[in-house]
């Protein structure tokens, strides 16, 4: 029998921020700390929000993702 293989669908930059806080809520904190956790942002997707704060996406995509595998893998300091 084949192991069972556990995969964490990533936050993508077409997802909103509704969806991605709904599906991954520890990335919540990490909204907050870009700034980017307004309730007018709820429905734009990551990346025109990262655009519209003139924010890197490549490095806020690896913050998100990395407060996501953090606290599915127990890692002290989730997303930190």
């Amino acid at each position: 029998m084949a192991p069972l293989l556990h995969s964490i669908a990533p936050v993508t930059p077409t997802m909103t921020v509704q969806q991605a806080m709904t599906r991954y809520p520890e990335t919540y904190h990490v909204f907050h700390r870009f700034r980017m956790d307004g309730p007018w942002e709820a429905e734009r997707s990551i990346e025109a929000v990262a655009a519209a704060h003139g924010r890197d996406l490549a490095a806020f995509l690896e913050a998100l993702n990395g407060a996501v595998r953090a606290a599915r893998h127990g890692s002290p300091g989730a997303g930190n």
